[in-house]
């Protein structure tokens, strides 16, 4: 069993000390931000100019590999009772490059390049089958564009010299096959994007930049908005929906805050409200640069779901052993949480999954294909975010507490939404009095007819997590520690 509170007491880092392992130095949101102007600050501050890059031609013209793709979810390739070959098909992976110059100073200046890989719907191409032979489909499509795309952003990846074209665990390959065309990317200096002259500090090097006030996250969020110019000013996309993992994870947060054509983010393990302690920090995620003075993470979830017809689920792993575990946190999670959807008018959710790995695991994409799949086949007005996978909602289901808050990044009080006013327009006057012994009445019958159900509630869901397996150890008290081979 895995404890992922052992060895961290003491969780919350103060605003004004970066002293505790894992802390840094961070800013208080006002009482009432004006939402619109901190996101125009960031702009300003990620891009050196009062809008988002308006750039939609590629720094070379993009190029279609034919690539023999051996898909992975063909059984008979993985265990030798079928030729490889079966399970091999021409797919077309376009690539599309974007190449900045970082420049310092007049002495000194980088070209950095980024790379994203187009692949299109093969829900109609992909053979599967048993483990004795492949399974062609009966009338096979080849892969087709549709009018909805996917960004998912690798982050930092896994792989060296790019021979997946940025699926290196196959997540890509499994929203193709769900039906979505998908376009893969990854931040600078890592995995396809690694070049023969590139600083050994990693993204460290950027740090430079921060010191000569010189706007430096445009080199992770450009060619993202590049992407998304290009893809709905040339290839005709309607709809942009965003995913990631970890790095990943954080550039969907940072990107959706600040371009409102991304409807649907999805962020995995890829950011945590600065009061919370940190297992691992990369430069760029640091809460004391001048972007998180501007608008810090609680500020970015509230601008990823600030439009009506936006919506943003953070993504947890609850024992998590690289960054942002949901362990021990549940209640802290769902109060930012509620500042979040008090602030915004789209939706905003946190779903913590079970997991003990830094992965894309099962549980994430079958969030991230529902949502996904609806927003692709024409799905309008606002999503349920809502999921049995969340241990948040099964901990509220199974009663089980956890210790009193402590403040956030947020304002000391969370915004309540306004008091919606009657039909007639004025607010209610007194309850008159010969009212309150028939509402106590009714209210000691509702009690009594609640605590009968809840208790029985209870019982059954109780007994149905034992059954399934869905939990880790009893759901009154061991949430904080799962089994080893949960992924």
């Amino acid at each position: 069993m895995v404890d992922c509170r052992s060895g961290w007491p003491d969780d919350f880092c103060p605003a004004n000390s970066s002293s505790k392992d894992g802390c840094k130095r961070y800013t208080l949101l006002p009482e009432s931000p004006n939402w619109l102007e901190v996101r125009r600050q960031l702009v300003k501050e990620m891009f050196g100019e009062d809008r988002l890059p308006s750039d939609d031609k590629p720094s070379v013209p993009p190029v279609t590999h034919m690539v023999n793709y051996r898909f992975p979810s063909c059984m008979s390739s993985i265990w030798g009772s079928a030729p490889s070959s079966d399970c091999e098909k021409t797919v077309p992976i376009t690539e599309i490059v974007w190449q900045t110059t970082a420049r310092l100073n007049a002495s000194y200046a980088m070209n950095i390049t980024s790379k994203a890989f187009l692949s299109f719907n093969s829900s109609g191409w992909a053979p599967h089958g048993f483990i004795w032979g492949a399974q062609q489909p009966a009338h096979p499509e080849p892969p087709r564009p549709g009018k909805t795309l996917v960004i998912f952003h690798r982050g930092h990846g896994r792989g060296d010299d790019c021979p997946t074209f940025g699926d290196n665990d196959g997540t890509t390959d499994w929203l193709n096959q769900l039906g979505l065309d998908v376009v893969t990317m990854m931040m600078p200096f890592r995995d396809c994007n690694t070049q023969q002259e590139q600083p050994f500090s990693g993204h460290a090097w950027f740090e430079h930049f921060e010191k000569q006030q010189v706007p430096w996250l445009r080199f992770f969020l450009e060619p993202v908005i590049k992407t998304i110019n290009y893809a709905m000013n040339t290839l005709g996309y309607e709809r942009i929906l965003m995913a990631g993992l970890s790095g990943g994870g954080w550039t969907t947060t940072l990107a959706a805050a600040v371009d409102p054509r991304i409807e649907l983010s999805v962020p995995i393990a890829g950011s945590l409200p600065c009061d919370f302690r940190k297992k691992s920090f990369d430069f760029e995620q640091f809460c004391d640069s001048q972007w998180a003075r501007i608008g810090n993470y609680t500020a970015l979830y509230v601008l990823a779901s600030l439009e009506k017809h936006r919506s943003s689920l953070q993504v947890l792993h609850e024992a998590d052993p690289c960054c942002f575990h949901g362990c021990g946190r549940h209640n802290r999670i769902e109060e930012y949480g509620r500042f979040v959807r008090a602030s915004s008018q789209g939706l905003f959710q946190t779903v913590v999954t079970e997991g003990n790995r830094h992965e894309v695991n099962v549980r994430d994409k079958i969030l991230i294909g529902n949502l996904f799949y609806q927003m692709a086949h024409g799905h309008h007005g606002q999503l349920n975010l809502s999921s049995p996978l969340n241990l948040l909602e099964r901990s509220s289901i199974s009663g089980f507490t956890e210790p009193d808050e402590i403040p956030g990044e947020g304002p000391s009080q969370v915004p309540q939404p306004p008091r919606p006013l009657p039909q007639t327009g004025v607010a209610e006057g007194p309850v008159p009095l010969w009212s309150l012994p028939v509402a106590s009445a009714v209210g000691l019958l509702l009690g009594m007819v609640v605590m009968f159900a809840w208790n029985r509630a209870k019982r059954t869901h109780a007994a149905y997590v034992a059954s399934a397996w869905l939990g880790p150890g009893d759901l009154y008290g061991a949430e904080c520690s799962e089994p080893e081979n949960h992924s």
